[in-house]
């Protein structure tokens, strides 16, 4: 099957084109849509100069950091041609021509990964990152390069979202438990926010199972922070944080989700802002 009109990039890139696939990479993907607010380290990743339209040559470039040997170990004893097992199908975007690249930060440097633009396909589904418009293909080609950089589609599946960035980056990470958080957690928030920090956070559970709780979060899943604020609310001040879920669907369903009725008390320029009732997994 062939997808006749691709693109690598369409009108801009946006956490909003990302939907998870069969593959239980939400700490990367949660990673990467924190990357799209930030502009700057996204085109470090993923090249400007490439694409389906001009002098393209079926490949692409992405890349990653990398100081000194680097060592896979997988993590499952399937080898990479367990997907074959399965028989999945590959979708290829274009005839065969070239190769896309893509740039990772592994163990103190950039390291380049080129990939080609075939796709798993399984049961006419995507196995890798589902396209929200059917010839947008940059979250799933970066999603492959990383794939290749960790070995198989099948050493993604479960990983730690703090590694994702870092990979993404070359940045430094800090974790907070909520546990035992610092009690001025939600300054500190408010301050990376401003200072245009990466940030993402993730609950307890087995991620392979991927347990969805009446209150619509899931459990052994990353997210992605995407603002944290504090608003004028009543007679006093409320700290906002807003999160999406790289599944591009399933929200928060208690107080100040999409139709809570907190949100009658919060001034329109700040709710306009802050709120975005679609289910699009932003809450």
């Amino acid at each position: 099957e062939l997808q006749r009109n691709p693109y690598l990039i369409r009108d801009g890139v946006s956490r909003f084109d990302i939907m998870q696939g069969e593959i239980g990479d939400c700490w990367m993907l949660a990673a990467l849509g924190s990357l799209t607010l930030r502009k700057h380290f996204l085109e470090n990743v993923l090249p400007k100069d490439q694409g389906f339209q001009d002098d393209y040559a079926g490949i692409f470039h992405f890349r990653r950091t990398a100081s000194g040997r680097l060592f896979l170990k997988p993590k499952s004893s399937r080898s990479p041609r367990a997907l074959l097992e399965l028989k999945v199908e590959v979708l290829t975007l274009l005839p065969p021509a070239t190769t896309s690249v893509g740039r990772f930060w592994q163990y103190g440097e950039w390291v380049d990964v080129v990939i080609d633009d075939r796709l798993p396909f399984l049961n006419g589904r995507y196995l890798s990152v589902q396209p929200r418009t059917s010839n947008e293909f940059w979250p799933s080609l970066l999603e492959k390069a990383y794939a290749k950089l960790q070995g198989s589609y099948e050493n993604l599946n479960g990983g730690y979202l703090s590694d994702a960035l870092v990979d993404l980056t070359g940045g430094v990470q800090v974790q907070f438990s909520l546990k035992d958080p610092p009690p001025d957690l939600e300054e500190i928030l408010k301050a990376a926010d401003k200072s245009r920090c990466l940030m993402g956070c993730s609950t307890s559970g087995q991620s392979r199972r991927n347990i969805e709780l009446r209150n619509g979060i899931v459990q052994g899943h990353a997210y992605t922070v995407t603002g944290a604020v504090k608003i004028p609310y009543k007679n006093g001040w409320k700290h906002i944080i807003r999160i999406w879920n790289p599944w591009g669907h399933g929200e928060w369903k208690g107080p100040w989700s999409d139709e809570s009725p907190q949100w009658d008390h919060v001034e329109p320029k700040y709710r306009e802002t802050l709120l975005r009732n679609k289910d699009d997994g932003e809450f």
